[in-house]
């Protein structure tokens, strides 16, 4: 039945519009977590090796 409403709600476009602007508008005012700068050192770690390296004189 609620499926029902929303294909009806929005089946017009002006509706539908006005939903998508209010969708839009709340999401502005949302938190949002900084970006790290570009010259982050998080961003310059090299990756972990998948494989771990054996000491030597060990199968």
């Amino acid at each position: 039945m609620m499926l029902r409403n929303a294909v009806v709600r929005f089946a017009d476009p002006a509706t539908a519009t006005t939903a998508a602007q209010g969708m839009h508008d709340r999401s502005l005012h949302m938190p949002r977590d900084p970006a790290p700068p570009p010259s982050s050192p998080h961003l310059n770690k090299p990756s972990p090796s998948p494989v771990t390296p054996r000491p030597p004189g060990r199968c």
